[in-house]
């Protein structure tokens, strides 16, 4: 017949029943409520470790009889191993894994419950897509792969023995030096006849200098704007004259071009991208358009989500992200989206979370206990808002406007927009709205 046996490690307690094995990750002074819990069996012994709250169970690895088989529930590092030698841990499942083994009683086996250690804290904590939490280190790089060894150069060819008779046949005379590249040769101009004595740079006549701008290249321009050319100015000199370029007409001061000034550009920053609070510089930014009433949306949106007004194309500009809306509750009340929204019968978020990281706690339900305490999350991400049921116990439907409803996985995202209707456990109705 099938049998169960517990193996534990420093940190957990072995906890057996009637009708339940398990193995929990709790210090020694919880052995007597632990075991006193496993006595009523394995939802008693569950209801007892989720005392407070989901977020704040151990890991575990229980195991309870049925008609067919066996039980088991795997949370945190816990692992199960099958009379198959398979082993079977939670698999990142939130609360935990519940699954049925059928098992012929008959045949003889053994289902092992193994504690190993924790790889990391437990606890509620904002998705590693969003931000990462407090503390935990940059994800080390790939290492690279080897670069390949370059091919070993072909050795030269040895030299033909005639011309190695030709190099011993000179005469032995010291080597010339080697010349680096070839001297520069003189590009100055062949002495007139009336200037021989002279040096080579009294010979070359100086080069005009350059001008800088199209106004300033006409001959009737002046160092000083506004001022008439004079007539000393205007005329050129028989030496300036050179025989290819003929002297040009002087047009009449009244012809002056005027000054052009350019006008400096624009560099003021849109005032929309400047905080205006404190609480802006905790907020996100992204890239925005804005409707003729002022009203922010999305960069692809044609229309304003606030008002509905047609969005003028126009360039995106970066800003801290607006309030995407606000959840309106069933039984009254409201809560802004200027953030993530964590709801539950008594939800509770990771102390090791940054203040600005940290959702707002809505709490929802009713004496029945229908909704669970971590029940369901809003988060933003961007301007998209998502809804992510925890592993709650009667689960979170959600409608989108013109749809039908959808029940949602555990720790599965469903993006919503305006008018969508969640709904905790058949319990609680939130409606998703955005006002001006």
């Amino acid at each position: 017949m099938s049998t169960v046996r517990t193996v534990v490690q420093p940190g957990w307690l072995a906890v057996s029943g009637p009708e339940v094995d398990a193995v929990v990750e709790a210090a020694d002074r919880h052995a007597d409520s632990l075991e006193a819990a496993a006595a009523d069996g394995l939802v008693a012994l569950l209801e007892a470790l989720t005392a407070h709250g989901l977020s704040g169970a151990p890991a575990l690895a229980a195991c309870a009889p049925t008609p067919t088989g066996f039980r088991l529930v795997v949370r945190g590092d816990a692992v199960v191993v099958l009379p198959d030698g398979t082993r079977v841990g939670a698999q990142g499942r939130m609360p935990w894994l519940d699954f049925d083994l059928d098992v012929d009683v008959a045949e003889d086996g053994e289902v092992v419950l193994e504690a190993t250690e924790p790889e990391q804290p437990r606890g509620w904590r904002r998705p590693a897509r969003l931000s990462r939490p407090a503390g935990e280190p940059e994800p080390e790089p790939e290492p690279e792969a080897e670069a390949e060894p370059e091919p070993e150069p072909e050795p030269e060819p040895e030299p033909a023995p005639e011309a190695e008779a030709e190099a011993e046949a000179e005469p032995d005379h010291e080597p010339e030096p080697v010349v680096s590249a070839a001297p520069h040769p003189d590009l100055t101009l062949p002495p007139p006849d009336d200037a021989s004595g002279q040096p080579p740079v009294a010979r070359v006549p100086p080069a005009p200098a350059p001008r800088s701008a199209l106004i300033d290249a006409v001959p009737w321009r002046r160092a000083d704007r506004g001022q008439a050319p004079s007539a000393d100015d205007a005329t050129p000199s028989a030496d300036d004259a050179t025989p290819s370029a003929p002297p040009v007409p002087v047009p009449a001061p009244t012809e002056l071009l005027p000054v052009v000034e350019h006008p400096t550009p624009d560099v003021t920053t849109h005032r929309v991208t400047l905080p205006r609070t404190d609480d802006d510089l905790d907020r996100p930014v992204v890239l925005a358009v804005l409707c003729p009433a002022g009203h922010p949306s999305p960069p692809h949106a044609g229309t304003c989500r606030t008002c509905g007004r047609e969005i003028p194309p126009q360039q995106p500009f970066p800003t801290p992200r607006p309030s995407l809306g606000v959840l309106r509750i069933s039984s009254g009340g409201s809560v802004p989206l200027d953030r993530g929204v964590l709801l539950g019968r008594a939800p509770r978020v990771n102390e090791e979370l940054p203040a600005n990281q940290r959702p707002h706690l809505l709490r929802v339900g009713g004496p029945d206990r229908d909704i669970s305490r971590n029940h369901a999350e809003i988060l933003l991400e961007g301007w998209h808002v998502l809804v992510r049921d925890l592993g709650s116990t009667n689960g979170t439907t959600v409608t989108l406007p013109g749809q039908e409803p959808v029940r949602l996985r555990p720790t599965e995202d469903q993006g919503i927009e305006p008018g969508t209707v969640v709904t905790l456990a058949d319990e609680v109705v939130l409606t998703y709205e955005v006002q001006e």
